[in-house]
């Protein structure tokens, strides 16, 4: 097999933002309380990043770099990033382009990079700057600008036509948000008195504290929970009954044979888990940020789309069997040996040989279509393409896509059980089924807070959302029977029997 060729380019949507007047800022502030300042805003930009899918590449001082995959996903980012910086009471700006990008390691390079930085100086504060590429790339979405002229972009050859983004009314006179150093003594004051007063609680509790080491010493480990974790609940019940703590950064399961599998972005990792055990064993030759894991054929499949790589494992010793030159924002098995994956760069579907691990066929999706999930069932194979404001029913046999409306707004999730197909919308908080035969809408849901990853079975619907970190299991007429509180942010969701379990980032 190849590996991926040197200088791979891809198109992405690149944001630099920082903060108007932070020189004079500083200055007035102070360190102590310009340091908080620049702390409360980090923590605001990297909230946004996180809910609009957006990678944080660099940071320096008081200003972001990040990339996302879609402009509509980026310009949503700006306006929110902007917003949350006002409720602080700092102004800060932002320039956005969409062009090729060189990624070089986690870093990223290139022309429009730069575009994107230069976009940035244009910007005054609560404005975003966007270069006329973006603006065509949106039309339609809803978005407003205004016409900022034609301007020559400091080592960027040409001339550039760019646009302010419309923003919001924002309230006028927000305070700066901050704790100044009287409030700071008056803390620290009211921590030493409970300093004593728990000091004296100590002396009490020690003695009950040895009683019970005893007892404690005897009984099971706590269920492990949270950030970085794989947690599995019954079907009826809201408390974990097991959980296993995995890489950084968890973004995809895959469970079968009793075996689960888990690609950790961050931590550029797969770990398999076997859930009967409950023992785990790690491994690193799956791309430097495994984004999607499918089970196929006996085999392990490992999507990077940040490197546009696909790796195939043996499920026995996890052994790399092969390296493709796939770019895949999702995959998902079919009978007869068949692997479907779906390029959003391409706008296309590719089916995959699992055998000979060789491509078989593509079809490609009418422009603009913007897929983001699959999912086969054996009627078609259905593809989440919020561009196009639909869901695409793609048949193989008759080389054919055709769209299949769904009446909800941003569809971005997909899965199939038996006859139903679900789709959800993050941005909308709904879900819809689908009857695979025919096409048509039976149900349609409002659900949680910002699904995105969806866990189907015969009977029910498990929807994981991030918004409001919880799992909800609905039936097949949408009404809701289970709601789960969860101790991190759910990134996808697989059920099989009486357990579901769900994987776990941090904030």
């Amino acid at each position: 097999m190849t590996s991926r060729a040197a200088g791979r380019r891809l198109f992405r949507t690149v944001l630099f933002t920082d903060i108007v007047g932070s020189t004079q800022l500083a200055a007035e502030l102070g360190d102590r309380r310009w340091r908080r300042t620049v702390s409360a805003h980090n923590a605001a930009i990297r909230r946004e990043l996180r809910r609009h899918r957006g990678q944080e590449v660099d940071t320096a001082g008081d200003g972001f770099f990040a990339i996302f995959e879609n402009p509509t996903d980026a310009l949503r980012c700006a306006v929110a990033a902007v917003a949350a910086a006002h409720s602080l009471g700092l102004g800060i700006r932002a320039g956005l382009h969409t062009g090729e990008v060189e990624p070089t390691g986690a870093k990223y390079g290139g022309i429009a990079v730069h575009i994107g930085a230069r976009l940035l100086a244009l910007a005054g504060p609560r404005e975003a700057i966007v270069s006329n590429t973006v603006r065509e790339l949106v039309a339609g979405s809803g978005h407003e600008f205004e016409d900022r002229g034609v301007h020559q972009l400091k080592g960027v050859p040409g001339d550039w036509h760019v646009y302010a983004l419309v923003m919001p009314r924002f309230e006028e006179g927000v305070a700066l948000v901050s704790v100044d150093d009287d409030e700071l003594r008056a803390v620290a004051g009211r921590r030493q008195r409970l300093l004593v007063i728990g000091l004296m609680a100590v002396i009490a509790v020690l003695a009950l504290a040895l009683f019970g080491a005893y007892s404690a010493i005897s009984r099971a480990p706590p269920t492990i929970t949270g950030p970085d974790a794989i947690v599995a609940f019954a079907a009826t019940g809201t408390s974990a009954v097991a959980g296993w703590s995995v890489g950084r950064g968890p973004a995809d399961i895959a469970l079968a044979d009793n075996f689960m599998w888990v690609a950790s972005t961050d931590a550029g990792t797969l770990t398999r888990i076997d859930v009967q055990s409950g023992s785990s064993a790690s491994f690193g030759q799956v791309g430097a940020r495994p984004s999607g894991v499918v089970l196929a054929d006996g085999r392990v499949w490992v999507t990077d789309r940040y490197s546009s790589q696909l790796a195939v494992l043996d499920t026995r010793q996890g052994g790399l069997l092969a390296r493709l030159d796939i770019h895949a924002i999702a995959l998902a098995p079919a009978a007869g040996g068949a692997l479907w994956a779906v390029d959003d760069l391409g706008e296309r579907l590719i089916v995959l040989d699992t055998q000979t691990q060789s491509q078989l066929t593509e079809l490609p999706l009418p422009a603009p279509a913007g897929p983001t999930d699959i999912a086969v069932t054996s009627e078609a194979t259905w593809v989440a393409a919020p561009r196009a404001h639909a869901v695409f029913r793609a048949d193989p046999q008759a080389n054919t896509v055709v769209a299949v409306p769904v009446d909800v707004d941003d569809v971005r999730l997909v899965a199939a059980a038996g006859d139903d197909v679900w789709v959800a919308s993050p941005s909308t908080d709904r879900v819809a089924r689908i009857e695979a035969v025919g096409g048509r809408v039976a149900v349609r849901s409002e659900v949680c807070d910002t699904p995105v990853a969806l866990a189907p079975t015969p009977d029910a619907l498990w929807v994981a959302c991030a918004g409001d970190h919880s799992l909800w299991r609905i039936d097949r007429g949408g009404e809701v029977k289970l709601r789960i509180a969860l101790d991190g942010v759910p990134s996808a969701v697989v059920a099989a029997g009486d357990r579901v379990w769900v994987a776990l980032r941090a904030d």
